[in-house]
């Protein structure tokens, strides 16, 4: 409920470089997200698990109001959203929006990572190829341009949308993303890509 999950974010401490989700990711940054600091228990199919280290990702509705929390287990492996508003999933911005600059719309906060420091940009995280026109929105009304980079398989999703969509090699295979790419070959395929 919004009252737990508001009191789970304000006990939180702030991320710090160096935790292993973002070292996974070879350039993650702990710019507006936390860490759970205390034994808290699972749910769903993690209901065996206590997440004390998980990463906490806000997700923000159009209002500036936290709408979800992504916690995301120090390997990866687990990921769960609380769900606090029922009409919104919300988004997190990984740098900031400049009006009348590209912002590129990704599922997850590793690919906003990539993008992020590889183009200087904005990445706005959409929590899932379900949110991207949404999210879309959101950055236009702050006056940037959005482009869609789906993961492999969310194509038609993207294209669905109705704004321009960056598409992965076709050679990658389905589900992965951006920050793969970024790993896999650098720096430089992600610019030409994009």
């Amino acid at each position: 409920n919004l009252k737990r999950m508001n009191s789970h974010w304000e006990q939180a401490a702030d991320a710090v470089a160096g935790h292993p989700y973002m070292l996974l990711k070879g350039c993650g940054t702990p710019n507006g997200l936390k860490v759970v600091n205390w034994p808290l228990p699972g749910w769903a199919d993690h209901k065996d698990k206590v997440m004390y280290g998980w990463l906490m990702v806000p997700s923000y509705a159009a209002d500036g109001s936290l709408a979800r929390i992504q916690f995301i287990s120090e390997d990866g492996k687990a990921k769960l959203n609380s769900i606090i508003s029922h009409t919104e999933k919300g988004t997190f911005t990984v740098g900031e929006l400049v009006e009348g600059e590209i912002a590129y719309i990704v599922e997850g906060i590793g690919h906003a990572w990539s993008v992020n420091a590889v183009t200087g940009c904005a990445a706005v995280v959409c929590f899932g190829n379900s949110n991207y026109l949404d999210a879309c929105k959101q950055v236009e009304a702050k006056g940037a341009l959005p482009v869609i980079i789906p993961d492999r398989g969310s194509e038609v999703k993207a294209q669905c949308a109705g704004y321009p969509v960056v598409t992965l090699p076709q050679d990658m295979p389905n589900g992965a993303d951006i920050n793969d790419l970024h790993q896999e070959c650098g720096a430089d395929a992600v610019l030409a890509l994009l």
